[in-house]
């Protein structure tokens, strides 16, 4: 019914005995949903404590059908319900761009770990450690926002790795494998996002990476190795054979590109998504290019956008300043759950040209194979804005024997990560004391539930926001937002 044939209706009917039910009308069951409409009307036209202002605004919501909504939320329009969401006036370009200029100058630490100890062993690849921290940095942003980015992170990493043979504690020279190496190396990579069509999604993402460092006896494996080794009881591995010294030098590039995306159950919301990827490396120890593709599937919350295979995303403003109007009221309106829980499987295979470590001396007889496939399964679990990221590699042998020894066999490592993000301290700072305060703070519990409550709503009902940025130029705009569920 429109608002201005209910209010032909009210005027016929304000009179004292308005206040007393419709029900006893003949036709009350027939028009029941008019009449109660009406009567509703009339409460609001005889409340006295109510303001000509909010009297006007719940009028309007009859006419707009969110009753349902702001009457069980007791909020009283959509821009109220923008405010309670930090939403009005704050998602302007302006306002995200001043955001932006507020992050703090490290957004995020990432701390990976790659062993072979799950897959019961302490040979070939044996060990990596790689720590990368995220940076703000505007004039790489501005660079690849010219090359038709929407997004750029700029990082600076240190890792170390390490390679062992099979007999890595009796200290003999094995001729028919390759001998003991590590690499230690430090640089910058420049993380760029593109996002979809319609500015709501992630749709691909590139990286390019540059390192320097060192390999042999400056890359300080032994010491680092035996050290651990002695802190946990193990034996200690002889490093008497081990790949002669060299400058490290390495840049890398990979792509990334979701290609696709759905949902197995017919709720909307995506499962799962296909991620491509392909690149190359040519650096002092190995060069190759590579290709792979990567299955993420969603088991709890929602699906991690393009956090496979060890990759990071954006935090959360620097995802908004990334989006569409629209996109940013239904990121904000709807939000996430604080927990997901998603799993990866995929494959990835590499044309080696080279290998310094493979490719054999005067006292090893062994050649880098030139295709190597790495097949992975793992599971992310992200509470909030940090990530955890726990995985297997099973990888085919890496090198032939040269004399008619055996070839390489294949081998397992684990792979364990941690991304922390954040937009701010304040933000970080409140994210580590949540679950603290839930638990001891009946108000925050209380404000926490009302928003999820309002999210439930919207989902169910849908919600229709009238976005005005107060500026002349700029008109008003409407948007349907729903929540997926």
């Amino acid at each position: 019914m429109k608002l201005s044939v209910l209010l032909l209706l009210v005027i016929a009917l304000l009179q004292p005995s308005a206040w007393a039910s419709f029900f006893d009308r003949p036709d009350y069951f027939e028009n029941k949903p008019i009449y109660d409409e009406v009567e509703e009307i009339i409460e609001l036209l005889y409340d006295e404590t109510l303001t000509d202002k909010d009297r006007e605004l719940r009028l309007m919501f009859k006419d707009k059908k969110l009753v349902p909504t702001f009457k069980a939320l007791k909020l009283e329009n959509e821009k109220r319900l923008a405010a309670h969401l930090k939403l009005d006036g704050r998602l302007t370009d302006e306002h995200i761009q001043t955001l932006m200029k507020e992050r703090p100058v490290i957004d995020a630490l990432k701390v990976t770990m790659e062993n072979d100890f799950l897959g019961g062993t302490d040979i070939y690849y044996t060990n990596g450690l790689r720590i990368e921290l995220s940076f703000n940095n505007p004039e790489f942003e501005k660079f690849f926002k010219k090359l038709g980015y929407d997004h750029s992170d700029f990082f600076l990493l240190c890792a170390q790795n390490m390679y062992n043979t099979s007999n890595n504690d009796d200290g003999s020279l094995r001729p028919n494998e390759p001998p003991n190496a590590g690499v230690l190396y430090c640089g910058g990579a420049v993380n760029s996002y593109k996002m979809n069509k319609d500015k709501s999604r992630l749709r691909s993402l590139q990286r390019i990476e540059a390192t320097l460092g060192a390999i042999g006896k400056y890359s300080f494996a032994e010491q680092v190795q035996n050290g651990f080794h002695r802190i946990i009881g193990d034996k200690e591995v002889n490093w008497d054979y081990q790949l002669a010294d060299r400058f490290y030098v390495n840049v890398n590039f990979q792509k990334h590109i979701r290609v696709g995306e759905g949902d197995l159950y017919g709720n909307s919301e995506p499962e799962y998504n296909v991620i491509i990827n392909a690149g190359g490396n040519a650096g002092s120890f190995t060069n190759f290019v590579n290709a792979g593709i990567m299955l993420n599937y969603r088991l709890l919350g929602t699906l991690i956008d393009m956090y496979v295979g060890n990759k990071m995303t954006p935090s959360l403003i620097e995802e908004l300043a990334m989006m569409s109007l629209e996109s940013r009221l239904k990121r904000i309106i709807c939000g996430s759950s604080n927990w997901s829980l998603n799993l990866l499987f995929g494959a990835e295979a590499r044309y080696v040209f080279n290998n310094y470590r493979l490719d054999g001396s005067d006292q090893h007889f062994t050649e880098s194979e030139p295709l190597v496939i790495d097949l992975k399964a793992g599971v992310v679990v992200r509470y909030r804005k940090v990530f955890f990221e726990l995985g297997m590699v099973r990888r085919t042998g890496e090198w032939d024997s040269t004399n008619g020894s055996r070839d390489a066999r294949p081998h397992t490592y684990g792979m364990a990560s941690l991304t922390v993000r954040y937009d701010n301290f304040k933000e970080l700072g409140n994210s580590m004391v949540h679950p603290v305060r839930w638990m001891v703070d009946a108000e925050y519990r209380k404000k926490i539930m009302e928003e999820n409550k309002i999210r439930q709503l919207i989902a169910k009902e849908g919600l229709k926001v009238i976005y005005d940025s107060g500026d002349p130029k700029n008109p008003q705009k409407t948007f349907n937002i729903t929540c997926q569920r």
